[in-house]
């Protein structure tokens, strides 16, 4: 059970805090930082980061989520009139990268305590 109860609001995301806005905000303010830690050693330091933070071999970072769910559609073979399950309470830049795949994203309820799938 949480602590502390954290309201949804839609305008950014569920779980959203002002420290989030502000770093964000300097990306959408300020482009051309997005864009330089895209390339160089910057994605390669990251990975080595997560690699010895979680204790695996090997670790990818993505320019953005929907890219980075993509590639796990595609690793996941969902192929044309495959469905995939998702919460209702959600983008819809997750429906989609399912609709690119030609898969049938498939809505379900949530669990009123978590916000996660209620199965």
């Amino acid at each position: 059970m949480f602590k502390r109860f954290q309201p949804i609001a839609a305008s950014f995301a569920p779980n959203y805090t002002a420290k989030d806005i502000l770093i964000a905000s300097k990306f959408l303010f300020l482009p051309w930082k997005w864009k330089k830690l895209q390339k160089g050693e910057k994605p390669k330091k990251l990975e080595k980061k997560i690699k010895k933070c979680l204790d695996c071999e090997s670790a990818i970072s993505f320019d953005s989520g929907r890219s980075g769910l993509y590639t796990i559609l595609k690793c996941l073979e969902i192929k044309e009139g495959d469905e995939v399950i998702l919460q209702a309470f959600t983008t819809v830049a997750l429906s989609n990268v399912i609709m690119w795949h030609k898969a049938k994203p498939v809505f379900v309820d949530i669990e009123k305590e978590t916000y996660n799938i209620d199965p």
